[in-house]
This record gives C-alpha cells, sequence and structure tokens, in this order.
C-alpha cells in the first residue's frame, strides 16, 4: 500500500489464504526468477556488443559456503562501456579446474557469446592467475583471443599493504582497527563518536576512507576514550579496554605514523576510486596514474623535509592539546622491534624512521 501498488493491495485483501503467495519458497521462486530474467538481458545486450571481458571473484558468505561472483563489462556498439553483476556459483571445490569449470558451464548455461570474450579480470593468486594451471590458463585454452589482467585496484593495495613491513605502520594500522571495532561492536559506544566505518582490508576504497575519517575524528576519539576510562557506570572490560586504547594512540610514534598515512590515503582514496569506476579504461587510468599519484610522489620525496615538517606541525597540535613531550626515543645499542637512529631532533628521526 505505501509503495502505491493497488492492484497487490486489493490482492491480499480478497485472496484466499492459499493464494497470497507469501511463503518464503514462493518468495525465493520468485526472486530467483527475476534474477534470471535480469540476466538474460544483460547477456542479451553482451552478445550485442563488440566485445566483453569476464571478472570473477571467490569469497565465503556468511554462512561460510564458498561462493564465486561473475561479472561482466563490456563496449557497446556506441563505444560506452557497462559492467554488471551476473550471478553467484557456489563452489564445491577451491582448485583451478573446479573454478574455470564453473565459470565454462556458467557462460555456456546462459549463451554468451564466448567468441567476443577479449579479457579476463581476477586477482593475483595463483589459483586465478596462474600461467600453467591456472583459471585464467585454462580458460584460454578454450578461448585464446582473451588476454589476463590482474586487477590494478588490487595490485596497488598489494604495494601499500608491503609498508606494513615497517613495525611502526603495522602497529598503527592495527592500533586503529582495534579501536573502530570497539566503538562498532556496542551500540552505546558507537553513539559516543562519529560513524566511521570498518578498517576493511579487501575494500580498499573504504579502507582508505576509514583511515581518513579517523583521522578527522581523532581528537573527537581520544576524549571519548579518556571518559570511559573513568566512567564507572560501564564494565571493567570497557574501562580495561578504553585505558588500553587510549594508552596505544596517546604515543608520538602513534600520531605519526597515523597522521602519514591519512594523508596519502586521501590521494590513494581518489585513485582507487577512479580503477573502480564503471567507465573507467586502460588509456585515462594510466594518465591519472602518471597526473595524480606519481607525480605526487615524485614531488613530495624531492622536497621531503618541507613536506614532513607540515606533517609534524599536525602531529605538534595533537602532542599540545593531549599534552604529551615529543622526545627521540631512547637509542640502545641493539634494536630489533623499531628504528635505532641517531638525530639531533625529533622531528628528524620521525622523518628518517617512519
Amino acid at each position: 500500500m505505501e509503495a502505491g501498488d493497488t492492484v497487490l493491495t486489493k490482492h491480499f485483501e480478497t485472496c484466499s489464504s492459499n493464494s497470497k503467495y507469501t511463503s518464503h519458497r514462493i518468495q525465493n521462486e520468485l526472486i530467483s526468477i527475476c534474477g534470471n530474467i535480469i540476466c538474460n538481458e544483460i547477456v542479451k545486450c553482451v552478445n550485442n556488443s563488440m566485445a566483453f571481458s569476464l571478472m570473477a571473484e571467490e569469497s565465503a558468505d556468511i554462512a561460510g559456503k564458498e561462493q564465486l561472483s561473475i561479472g561482466v563489462r563490456y563496449v557497446t556498439q556506441t563505444y560506452d562501456i557497462k559492467e554488471e553483476f551476473l550471478v553467484f556459483v557456489e563452489l564445491q571445490k577451491l582448485n583451478a579446474e573446479a573454478i574455470a569449470s564453473s565459470i565454462i558451464q556458467f557462460t555456456s548455461r546462459v549463451g554468451l557469446d564466448m567468441s567476443k570474450l577479449v579479457g579476463l579480470g581476477f586477482d593475483g593468486c595463483s589459483t586465478m592467475s596462474g600461467k600453467e594451471n591456472g583459471v585464467q590458463a585454462i580458460i584460454k585454452k578454450q578461448y585464446p583471443i582473451a588476454c589476463f589482467f590482474h586487477c590494478a585496484s588490487h595490485k596497488l593495495n598489494l604495494v601499500v599493504n608491503d609498508q606494513n613491513n615497517l613495525p611502526e605502520i603495522r602497529n598503527s594500522i592495527g592500533t586503529v582497527k582495534e579501536t573502530i571495532k570497539f566503538f562498532r561492536e556496542s551500540i552505546l559506544r558507537r553513539r559516543l563518536i562519529s560513524n566511521i566505518p570498518l578498517l576493511c582490508e579487501t575494500r580498499w576504497s573504504e579502507k582508505y576512507k576509514s583511515i581518513r575519517i579517523f583521522d578527522s575524528n581523532f581528537f573527537e576519539i581520544k576524549s571519548v576514550l579518556s571518559k570511559l576510562v573513568t566512567n564507572y557506570d560501564t564494565n571493567s572490560a570497557t574501562r580495561t579496554k578504553a585505558y588500553q586504547l587510549s594508552c596505544a594512540t596517546s604515543t608520538i610514534g602513534f600520531i605519526v605514523c597515523l597522521k602519514i598515512i591519512a594523508k596519502y590515503s586521501k590521494i590513494l582514496e581518489l585513485i582507487v576510486n577512479k580503477l573502480q569506476a564503471v567507465d573507467s579504461n586502460l588509456h585515462t587510468v594510466h594518465q591519472h596514474i602518471h597526473s595524480n599519484l606519481l607525480e605526487i610522489l615524485k614531488k613530495r620525496r624531492s622536497m621531503s623535509e618541507e613536506n614532513f615538517s607540515l606533517i609534524f606541525n599536525d602531529v605538534r597540535n595533537c602532542a599540545i592539546q593531549f599534552n604529551l613531550d615529543i622526545q627521540i626515543p631512547r637509542v640502545v645499542s641493539k634494536q630489533t622491534h623499531r628504528q635505532n637512529i641517531v638525530t639531533s631532533t625529533p622531528d628528524e628521526y620521525f622523518r628518517i624512521s617512519i
């Protein structure tokens, strides 16, 4: 009734109880029929296109079942780029042969014109990308003109994740994750701060967005953590966790890492959104990477002292706000858990070590 469908409303009001079609089985069947109709319409559009690529990604659903999502990206006769999701296929096995077989069987069942298949877009794991026995190699044996492309956004994320080799960066990311989780796992605590999305490692644009929002609300988060530590209306577990997180986020090393990560997350978020855009193509992405990412990085590396001084000014403001002393960490003869650099000033130490 609220949707304005008077015909359906009248049907529910006048029909007999055995012809309402509202049981879960009927509802699931209707959803399945709608899905098949949409899928068939997409397949028609793909078959009428100039060429298309297949995209596939495997992940587990909430029930623990392994699902393979299959999508298509195609070029219309008017040179418009379209990207559509087709189906989830449940996988019984996770080897390359089983995944490739599932993809080929599905494309055959829905009637995709595989003579127009020119691209395969998967992640870089050996099961999917292996040159000899990977999914892409198996499919290419049947359709030789299909070229494999490792997802560009995934490759960028792998490069960024290499920064976790630095203990300070790895520990700071872990602290950010734990803090966000601490507030989001409780409805009462979630209301105390602005809504911050979870830092998800597999949703790259959301990851960078999460870090950016965390940094912009850092003062608020610190204030709430301090209040929770001494709030005896909460349980002891909450106070203990709040104290641990408050201590972890009160070190100069953490604040420096947060400011650095947040600064570059703003840049990476734009790049990833561009890479994942439906209408993106290799030429525009190549230009975007060179002009908006590489040039920025080169410029900041050539002027590293000036750029880091701007970051460290933010760190000083945080230190003043939280009554923290900015000092060089103690240097010892042998250090395995952090950088052990002899410098004259704190900003020089953190610029070189992080």
